[in-house]
């Protein structure tokens, strides 16, 4: 039995929109848990560009905390 791989991405700009994000979707077994941005708007064209609904978080420190 494999378990996810969660990663929480910080800063949702547009090399996370167009490679961190897309990559990670790609490999089996690993989930994109949270992302991180002061940018609401960032994070909601993530979230609708990607059809994924990840945690998200203002402070990168309150996303490691979350685990």
């Amino acid at each position: 039995m494999t378990s996810k791989i969660r990663v929480g991405i910080a800063g949702c700009g547009k090399i996370a929109l167009v490679t961190h994000v897309p990559g990670y979707l790609k490999v089996p077994d690993v989930e994109v848990a949270a992302l991180c941005d002061t940018d609401n708007g960032r994070m909601d064209k993530i979230c609708a560009d990607h059809k994924i609904q990840p945690a998200r978080f203002t402070s990168y420190a309150e996303m490691l905390k979350s685990g």
